[in-house]
């Protein structure tokens, strides 16, 4: 005889959609160890009454994670009305039961309203593993599946935690972990926000790893600028140093500019040493002569010729 399945935690995330990104990897880290948590952008369905589906999604929810930020919290229109929905929702449970649980992205005050929930600060070093254990209370108090907190999180949890840590400690991942980020790299890059677009775009630059893909979504994020112009200065080899001239070309015209502008001074002075590579990979960046640059200038060179076949194989390379 089956048995029926307990129901997962509902848990429904309220946020600012300033606060996107992070919220979005919330989502996907409760979702990946068994939770149920409502997000806008994943549940609603086109031709949905967005207004209707959130409110019944707050009182359908067994926990409400209001998400706060210095934009959110200064932020009128609707996402108060959520809270106070939420709140509202909230003052119907019993006493000592977690039904709100205010979630501080980044140091920020909490509002009036919710200071009677005692908050998390999710931006600490084990500010998840926290908030686990709220839910698995939350799991015990209502009945449902409560062994979902101690599901081992799936690969894309445990590969976002090995590229989320690299970033902040700004170590070079291996190859073999970049590899392994790499393949999984659309259902990831939308959880990353600039700065770790623009870590990821440093590892593909090092490693070789789907260029084309890591140029694109970093085509307009000024933090991919110092990404790119590193391995021109730290003798980083030939690959890195002309795969960087290629991601520069894959800019828009402005952030090109900037990166020319800041390259132009100590590339001239390389220039006047007698190394004029660096200038002439940045100059052809900049007039998105790249690949006529490695084919004319390089291709026959006797120590770039090997080296520019395989880059030119690199981006050639179909998306998978």
């Amino acid at each position: 005889m089956k048995t029926s399945k307990k129901p997962k935690l509902k848990i429904f995330l309220c946020h600012a959609s300033e606060d996107k990104a992070k919220v979005r990897e919330l989502y996907f880290r409760l979702s990946n160890e068994g939770f149920d948590p409502w997000l806008d952008e994943e549940k609603l369905l086109p031709g949905q009454d967005f207004k209707f589906e959130i409110s019944k999604a707050v009182k359908e929810a067994h926990i409400v994670l209001v998400c706060l930020s210095n934009k959110s919290i200064m932020k009128s229109g609707f996402v108060q009305k959520e809270i106070k929905y939420a709140l509202d929702q909230a003052d119907e449970q019993p006493e000592n039961v977690i039904s709100v649980i205010p979630l501080k992205l980044e140091e920020c005050s909490v509002p009036i309203r919710l200071s009677k929930w005692q908050w998390l600060n999710y931006f600490e070093i084990k500010g998840h593993e926290k908030l686990v254990n709220a839910l698995k209370k939350r799991c015990l108090e209502i009945g449902v599946a409560k062994e979902v907190a101690n599901k081992e999180p799936n690969i894309l949890t445990s590969i976002l935690d090995i590229f989320k840590n690299g970033c902040r400690n700004n170590k070079m991942l291996t190859q073999v972990d970049f590899d392994w980020i790499s393949d999984s790299r659309r259902e990831l890059y939308a959880l990353l926000d600039d700065k770790e677009l623009a870590f990821a775009l440093k590892c593909s630059l090092q490693h070789g790893k789907n260029i084309p893909f890591w140029c694109k979504v970093n085509s307009k994020n000024p933090c991919a600028i110092d990404s790119i112009i590193k391995p021109i200065f730290e003798n980083c080899g030939r690959r890195p140093l002309l795969r960087s001239g290629y991601a520069m070309e894959n800019l828009i015209d402005d952030l090109r500019q900037k990166t020319f502008d800041r390259l132009s001074e100590s590339i001239n002075k390389l220039k006047d040493m007698g190394n004029d590579i660096p200038f002439k990979i940045v100059d052809a960046a900049r007039n998105r002569r790249t690949l006529e640059l490695w084919k004319n200038d390089f291709l026959n060179d006797l120590t770039y010729g090997t080296v520019i076949k395989q880059l030119i194989q690199e981006i050639s390379e179909p998306e998978n």
